[in-house]
Order: structure tokens, then C-alpha cells, then sequence
């Protein structure tokens, strides 16, 4: 090969990486696409309520999300997808009401235990629901000699949102 065509095929691939590296920003998800991200995320009906009116430049969407009665409200970014600023709409009064809200939740204690089990191998502590930043978690504590873990789980998705370790 000729010196010519080598470097040809360089420059090609670094055109190439660029160009992964670097996306279009201009190119937005349709709200299709943005539907999907929420319904492949949360459970439940699903509906979009429109762009968001925080400023008429802004490129997230609000969704809501209806599951077991209580209705959830979210944002999606357009441009790269991601789910922002998932919270509680309106029933206050089952805030407080673990009895309730566990019934709200896909991810069950067993679930969740099961999932904590797989990050940190414990005898189990203690294990509560509990509401952080208006997204439903479980919070396991599992003990091993003397080290104590604390695990948060979304108790919609069973992700895995914090490991804290204490002597």
C-alpha cells in the first residue's frame, strides 16, 4: 500500500471517531422515541403532556406517568434521551402511608433484598420503602462481621442507586 493510501485510511477513521464522539446536537428524538424511553423505564399509562413551558428554548418534554392510581410526573431530555426529575402528582396524603405506597411500587421487598444480596453478601438489618427526591426507593441495610452496607433500590426499576459501606 502506498504511503498516500495509508494516510488516506488515517484520516478516514479519525473522521469516523469524531463524528461518534461528537453527535449532531441538532438532531432531536421524535416523541415517539421519547415515549418509549419513559414506557421501557416506568410501568403504567403513560402520557405526554408536551415541551416543557420552563423557557421557550428548552429541549425537555414533560411526561406523565399513571401506575395503581397515582400519578407520576417526568422529563425527557430530546436530544440525548434522559429521564429527569421523576416526582409524585397530588394524594399527599399517602406520603406517609408505606402501607400504600408499597402497593405503587414493581420491585417488592423480596425483590429488593434479593438485588442488595447480589451487591453485598449480608444477613439482613432492616428494609424500608422510602421517598427520596420524589423517587420511590428501598432501603436495605445488611450487616457481615463488622461491616454494614446500605443499599437504595428503585423500587420501579430495581436499580441500584447507592452502596454505602460502614465499619
Amino acid at each position: 500500500m502506498s504511503k498516500k493510501m495509508i494516510a488516506l485510511i488515517v484520516v478516514l477513521l479519525i473522521v469516523m471517531i469524531v463524528i461518534a464522539l461528537f453527535p449532531n446536537d441538532s438532531e432531536v428524538l421524535s416523541i415517539d422515541e421519547m415515549t418509549s424511553k419513559v414506557i421501557d423505564e416506568y410501568p403504567g399509562e403513560v402520557v405526554y403532556e408536551g415541551q416543557s413551558q420552563l423557557d421557550s428554548s428548552s429541549s425537555m418534554h414533560e411526561f406523565s406517568v399513571r401506575f395503581q392510581g397515582t400519578e407520576y410526573q417526568l422529563f425527557v431530555d430530546e436530544h440525548v434521551g434522559t429521564i429527569h426529575g421523576l416526582s409524585k402528582v397530588g394524594d399527599a396524603d399517602r406520603d406517609n402511608d408505606e402501607e400504600k405506597r408499597s402497593q405503587d411500587v414493581i420491585i417488592t421487598s423480596e425483590d429488593a433484598l434479593t438485588i442488595a444480596k447480589g451487591h453485598f453478601d449480608g444477613e439482613l438489618d432492616s428494609i424500608e420503602l422510602d421517598e427520596e427526591d420524589g423517587r420511590i426507593i428501598w432501603v436495605v441495610e445488611l450487616e457481615r462481621n463488622d461491616l454494614e452496607a446500605e443499599i437504595e433500590i428503585d423500587a420501579f426499576t430495581g436499580e441500584v442507586l447507592i452502596i454505602a459501606y460502614e465499619d
